[in-house]
């Protein structure tokens, strides 16, 4: 393609270029028409005439760049402005979603507290007591109070709309993994509770009948625990790059408007 710029030339000079010849003229064409002599006053007048024009050209030029300058700086606020709701979109996005990990992360230790739990039996064997009856029977309440306030929890974060479309199917099959599991941990405490009505006449640390040992050691959340870790495990596979992919454009973007 052809050039069509003067090389050199810049907005300024062209400007210069057009003074200096605008002043020849001015001086070239009277001088070369008139008849008369020319006056010391003559050029006097002359002089302050392009003096006058000239410093206006200059405050022209200065007003120029000024304005130049006002538009640049309009310019930066602007982009600034538009990086830093980027930033502060992107800051919620990732709000939202270590929210819902750290939800994830609370049933993961709701299910390992089941566990514990379960394993207060066989930890006492041979020798359970109506006392690690009574225990577990408080364990077990506060494990589906704590699922139920989870369950309500996700619920809410869903109606709030903080949602990872990617992991849409992963927070259902958590939800169902907890009211399994609270339905086992319901089963567990009815069990617990109709062996504490049994043995309602011993105290202290006398050991339960070997019937009801056994009983209780029957007692396994271990499957519903399990898938509870499972869907943990795999909300964090889906959610965990998706917070670094964020993270990365935020530092990106606050390193372009130098925060």
């Amino acid at each position: 393609m052809k050039n069509n710029n003067l090389p050199g030339l810049t907005p300024v000079w062209l400007i210069s270029l057009g003074l200096a010849l605008g002043v020849f003229l001015v001086m070239a064409v009277p001088l070369a028409i008139t008849s008369e002599a020319i006056k010391p006053s003559d050029w006097i007048g002359f002089g302050g005439s392009v003096v006058g024009g000239a410093f206006t050209l200059f405050a022209g030029i200065t007003a120029w760049f000024a304005v130049q300058g006002q538009i640049s700086a309009q310019d930066r606020i602007a982009t600034t402005q538009i990086a830093l709701q980027k930033i502060n979109t992107l800051n919620q996005h990732i709000e939202m979603l270590e929210t819902e990990r750290g939800l994830f992360w609370k049933a993961r230790l709701i299910s390992d507290w089941c566990k514990t739990s379960q394993t207060l039996f066989d930890d006492a064997r041979p020798r359970i007591s109506i006392s690690h009856v009574n225990h577990a029977l408080s364990e077990f309440e506060e494990r589906i109070e704590q699922i139920d306030d989870l369950v309500a929890l996700i619920t809410q974060a869903e109606n709030k709309q903080w949602r990872f479309p990617v992991a849409i199917q992963t927070r259902t099959e958590m939800k169902i993994a907890l009211v399994r599991l609270k339905l086992a941990c319901s089963a567990a405490h009815f069990e617990v509770k109709v062996i504490s009505i049994h043995n309602g006449d011993l105290t202290g640390v006398t050991p339960l009948p070997e019937s009801d040992q056994d009983k209780c050691c029957e007692i396994n959340l271990d499957k519903e625990v399990d898938v509870v870790l499972a869907k943990q495990m795999k909300f964090d596979e889906l959610v965990l790059p998706e917070i670094t992919r964020l993270i990365a454009i935020v530092r990106r973007s606050e390193s372009e408007v130098g925060l």
